[in-house]
């Protein structure tokens, strides 16, 4: 069994207990993506997404992403961050001017108040590939600027459900 279905699995339990009582949605209704709608994902794209995000997908892919505190991961499918990353790119209101070399293997799976933006790249040799930060308000024709904050994908959602345990811990 992979490392990343254990603590997916270990992910799950924690999640189900913090939602207990939270939403009036079952949770039954905690699914993820299938087998098929992740390698269609792949294919229709072209791009092949590290193991550890395809478990995260397979077991949380269409679950409600509060946990992660004031954070969106898209709920359509799981390059909406990335087309919407890109959206926020072309804006052009008054002086804006878009960031400058913006590398094109990047994949976006999710922002902090539609500004700040989480992402790995797709040409990342590992399993579990490091995650770095970007902030689209830089704009004014300056370089594209981002820096890693993590050194996986699993590590950034262990602690965003961390954070909301403790978090839930300190209001009841």
């Amino acid at each position: 069994m992979s490392k990343y279905i254990v603590k997916a699995q270990d992910f799950e339990h924690r999640f189900k207990k913090l939602l207990i009582g939270k939403y009036d949605w079952k949770l039954r209704e905690i699914w993820g993506f299938s087998q098929e709608d992740i390698e269609a994902v792949e294919k229709k794209y072209g791009l092949s997404l590290p193991l550890s995000y395809k478990v995260f997908l397979s077991y949380f892919g269409n679950v409600p992403k509060s946990f992660l505190l004031d954070f969106d991961m898209g709920d359509e499918h799981p390059l909406e961050m990335t087309e919407f990353f890109y959206e926020q790119l072309t804006i052009t209101e008054g002086e804006y001017i878009p960031p400058t070399n913006v590398p094109p293997n990047m994949f976006v799976f999710a922002s902090y108040l539609y500004e700040h933006f989480y992402f790995f790249f797709l040409d990342d040799p590992s399993d579990d590939p490091a995650i770095y930060l970007a902030n689209t308000s830089q704009g004014g024709g300056k370089p594209f600027e981002f820096k890693k904050i993590g050194e996986s994908v699993w590590d950034f959602l262990e602690e965003g459900i961390t954070n909301y345990e403790n978090r839930k811990t300190r209001a009841t």
